[in-house]
């Protein structure tokens, strides 16, 4: 049995493909040619090289499966012929601030927003871009990128309950579209893809099989946002967290059906295909460290060589793309508090104010559920120094797979699930790192004096 799981992300197509009776497993990683600092993508060329790098790949391995990942909380317009009439609008767009401002006006909405939908006052949310970018055709329909995917590789207008559950659109009790929520932006369900079950898979169509150049019947798993097929990759049991730090961050527990949260702890609730996710998202990841490079004309200099141990008093508040978890507030000013001496030291404190932001979101979830082991993965799997840091900020041992593309094989083992079939090697985590003790004092008054700038 072999299976190919396509993961559009952020910054890269990723291609996981798995032989089950070979046990083999081999990924495929070729850059997205866009600018990643933008807040906009080119649905149509992503379509068209997606195609294209994945047609290269059946000529040698055809599989029987396909599964498809994506990103969370994109807009984008598109016909049911698969014509895009409009850009994709990233997370990372924050161009309806000002709805959310006015929301943000109307007495309890914000909480009642939170309790229908899982989903916080942020112009990351799709709810809030309808209203900045209406449908530019009649013909449109108001989608994202996963079920423009599903579209492509099935024909099917369809989306699957946890890309939905990310939109501010979908009542997260009934698993289908608010009739409130639409009503407030003028969408209809006729106007939006069907809301289905994951769990389900629908054979390719036959124009995505002309487009790819195969003729052997294969079936397509429809896509899952990274962020819930990162949990299910990472294996969590219990109460385990899972951290991952990309391009951006999040963090993330599987919680019961029946669990009461107020809004105000700046956390969401979304689904996952086996239940609920409770959980924290920050705008502060590995693009602030492009970002500061960037800035500094540092591009040439390795990652390594910027890293320091030298601890400073200097601070940085990591809002340069705004805020989410935990205030969700897309005015929070960002920059530094003191002055940077050099660019090692300017990059430490990057460094440092990512992680303090993740502090305040790791924080919050414990005030909710007690955690138990921190599965880690994402980018900042890359940098020793950096994990060891984080290890040392949250003060918690941080486990960390052996395999590092969780997203990946989290589409992998829901197909398994849904087929009744068992991985034969499931990946496993282990703790790299440890708390240093000396570094205690040190992070505990930095994080202090972290707080008080953000207060201001």
């Amino acid at each position: 049995m072999k299976t190919i799981v396509c993961e559009v992300s952020s910054s890269s197509y990723k291609f996981l493909l798995y032989d089950r009776d070979k046990e083999q497993k081999n990924v495929l990683t070729y850059p997205l040619a866009v600018d990643l600092m933008g807040t906009t993508q080119d649905a149509a060329v992503l379509r068209d090289d997606l195609f294209r790098y994945l047609g290269k790949i059946l000529e040698d391995f055809v599989p029987d499966y396909i599964c498809l990942v994506t990103t969370w909380h994109g807009l984008l317009f598109f016909t049911l012929e698969g014509e895009t009439c409009s850009p994709l609008y990233l997370w990372s767009d924050t161009g309806s601030l000002e709805y959310v401002d006015r929301f943000k006006g109307t007495e309890g909405f914000s909480n009642r927003f939170f309790d229908i939908t899982g989903c916080q006052m942020h112009p990351c949310y799709p709810f809030f871009k309808s209203m900045r970018y209406p449908k530019p055709r009649k013909d449109c329909i108001a989608g994202d990128l996963g079920s423009y995917l599903n579209l492509l590789f099935t024909g099917k207008l369809i989306t699957g309950r946890s890309m939905a559950s990310g939109s501010g659109l979908a009542d997260n009790s009934s698993s289908d579209y608010s009739e409130e929520m639409l009503k407030l932006t003028g969408l209809s369900k006729e106007e939006l893809p069907e809301i289905a079950d994951e769990r389900i898979l629908l054979p390719m169509s036959e124009s995505a099989k002309e487009r790819l150049g195969v003729k052997k019947d294969i079936l397509i798993q429809i896509a899952l946002p990274d962020g819930a097929s990162n949990q299910l990759g990472a294996l969590p049991e219990g109460n385990d967290m899972t951290l991952s730090v990309g391009t951006s961050s999040a963090m993330r527990v599987n919680v019961p059906e029946d669990i009461s949260i107020s809004g105000d702890k700046g956390l969401f609730l979304y689904r996952t295909p086996y239940g609920r996710l409770l959980g924290a998202a920050t705008n502060a990841g590995t693009n602030l460290i492009e970002w500061y490079r960037n800035e500094n004309c540092l591009t040439d200099i390795s990652y390594d060589s910027l890293e320091t141990k030298e601890t400073s008093d200097l601070i940085f508040l990591p809002f340069v793309f705004g805020e989410r978890s935990p205030s969700w507030s897309g005015r929070r000013r960002y920059g530094f508090v003191g002055s940077v001496h050099d660019v090692r030291e300017g990059y430490r404190a990057v460094q440092e104010g990512i992680l303090f932001n993740i502090k305040q979101c790791f924080d919050n979830i414990e005030s909710v559920i007690r955690t138990e082991r921190v599965l880690t993965s994402g980018g900042i799997l890359r940098s020793a120094h950096f994990m060891q840091m984080c290890s040392d900020v949250l003060e918690r041992e941080l486990h960390v797979c052996e395999y590092k593309d969780a997203s990946l094989l989290g589409a992998l083992y829901l197909l398994h699930n849904i087929l009744g079939s068992e991985i034969r090697d499931p990946v496993r985590s282990e703790v790299g790192y440890r708390p240093d003790i000396s570094m205690r004092a040190y992070y505990r008054d930095k994080y202090a004096g972290y707080l008080e700038e953000y207060s201001k």
